[in-house]
């Protein structure tokens, strides 16, 4: 068995850095979108690289967690593990809809980003000097083409089918996705959205349990 790993909009490996997994990983990294580019033809291109040939499962954190749902419409992994994000339209905030809806996400200014890093700290729950370097480190690197696609891709989705095998883990003081518009959550965790990295010993725990049951 082996997970095939999707950080966040803009974010790295570093996301996965604190979770220990008791089988191979495989980090994919993010790539530049075709102009005006489907979420559904962009994620094609992100499996490219999936061997499935061999069992094989996908864990995403945030906007990586509804890519590896989107990837699981066209591909059979054993098992989703959908960190930090959403599963239905109805789980995404209301004012990202409205951005996406009405072509604000497609007109953010390119000196606007590094102009957010105090409100994105807020939001992801980043509080330790660590965590805000973090933030600040994606802020700083990431494309703006990318952001404002991949803003528009979040607030335009129309999710997917029912998935049975999708587990669902969420930090119970993420502000991003909060917890009043989410369902079918399987393992809440103490975090926000950045309990990938502030939970990943617990995360680490539930992961190894659930693919322990595969065999």
């Amino acid at each position: 068995m082996t997970i095939y790993q999707i950080s966040g909009l803009g974010a790295d490996i570093e996301v996965f850095d604190n979770i220990t997994l008791n089988c191979p990983t495989v980090f994919i990294p993010w790539i530049d979108p075709i102009p005006n580019e489907s979420i559904e033809s962009y994620a094609k291109r992100m499996a490219k690289d999936i061997n499935t040939s061999e069992p094989f499962s996908l864990m995403g954190v945030s906007f990586g967690g509804i890519m590896i749902q989107e990837i699981s419409k066209f591909l059979n992994p054993e098992k989703l593990f959908v960190i930090s994000s959403v599963e239905t339209p109805h789980e995404i905030p209301v004012y990202m809809r409205f951005f996406a809806k009405t072509g604000l996400t497609k007109k953010i200014p390119k000196a606007g980003i590094s102009k957010t890093k105090r409100i994105t700290c807020m939001l992801f729950g980043a509080k330790k000097k660590k965590e805000k370097a973090f933030i600040s480190r994606i802020l700083d690197s990431i494309n703006i083409e990318y952001v404002r696609w991949g803003l528009t891709q979040i607030g335009l989705w129309k999710g997917t089918p029912e998935n049975k095998n999708v587990i669902r883990l969420h930090g119970k003081n993420d502000l991003l996705f909060p917890t009043r518009n989410l369902k079918n959550i399987d393992y809440w965790l103490s975090g926000g959205h950045l309990a990938s990295n502030t939970d990943g010993e617990t995360i680490s725990t539930i992961v190894n349990k659930e693919l322990s049951n595969l065999s």
